[in-house]
């Protein structure tokens, strides 16, 4: 998937159903068939993407370790973008479903885009620039 435009994400987000891996590349996509996978893929690169440019007001959260995995948020991040495109699952973890969860839980990117809805995402500033492309394998 690849996202142009903040209003693509926002038409993109949020995303629900049973999470999988894409079967198509896409671009500026409303739905897909990762469903919610897809979803905590994006938010996740955003809330990495936004931490690392201090635009959450929390520090980067890129480099933290998950103790209950011990492997880093941008670990999580680029093995979840790998499984997104087709490719496999990460020794960590069972099913998408588990790494979907980890996804979700990395610094929790839903609650943050929320508070981040009206001020970034709805265009009052234009959306930094967060190079995000998961392609099929």
């Amino acid at each position: 998937m690849k996202f142009t435009t903040a209003a693509a994400v926002g038409a993109y987000l949020p995303a629900g159903g049973p999470p999988d891996s894409l079967d198509v590349d896409l671009v500026n996509p409303s739905s897909s068939n990762s469903s919610v996978f897809g979803g905590q893929v994006l938010a996740l690169q955003i809330n990495v993407d936004f931490s690392a440019q201090n635009i959450t007001g929390n520090g980067p959260i890129g480099a933290l370790v998950l103790c209950n995995v011990g492997v880093t948020v941008n670990q999580v991040l680029a093995d979840a973008n790998t499984v997104l495109g087709g490719g496999a699952l990460p020794s960590y973890v069972t099913s998408i479903s588990d790494l979907n969860d980890l996804a979700d839980n990395s610094g929790q990117p839903q609650q943050r885009l929320r508070q981040l809805d009206g001020h970034r995402l709805a265009g009052s500033q234009s959306l930094p620039a967060i190079g995000w492309q998961t392609s099929v394998l």
